[in-house]
């Protein structure tokens, strides 16, 4: 009795086989294989394009820095503006006033605390 269960399931799944095989053939009649190139490489151009505007959008524009390195910078620009000061401040008091600059006096003082 088993082996008449296992005839028909082999002559169903034949009988599925070809059914599917003829349902197939007549559908790829109907495929121009040119168009269906033209529509491949026109999906490959268009992800080729949407990569590199992912790629644009997604650069780093960060920076490495050494931030010690800036500190140290930062220091030296404040010395070095400090010593101008007190030069300046040292010069005769004709050169020295112009209201239009600020304090020097004051800002020397508090570049000295800072160092």
């Amino acid at each position: 009795m088993l082996n008449w269960f296992i005839s028909i399931n082999i002559f169903e799944k034949t009988a599925a086989l070809r059914d599917a095989t003829k349902a197939q053939r007549e559908a790829m009649k109907d495929i121009n294989m040119d168009e269906l190139e033209d529509l491949r490489d026109e999906l490959d151009e268009m992800v080729y394009e949407s990569n590199e505007i992912n790629d644009m959008l997604n650069r780093d524009y960060t920076v490495d820095v050494d931030e010690s390195e800036l500190d140290d910078q930062l220091k030296e620009l404040d010395n070095e503006f400090f010593l101008e000061m007190m030069k300046n401040q040292n010069k005769p008091a004709e050169k020295q006033t112009n209201t239009n600059k600020p304090d020097l006096t004051m800002l020397a003082s508090k570049a000295q605390n800072l160092s």
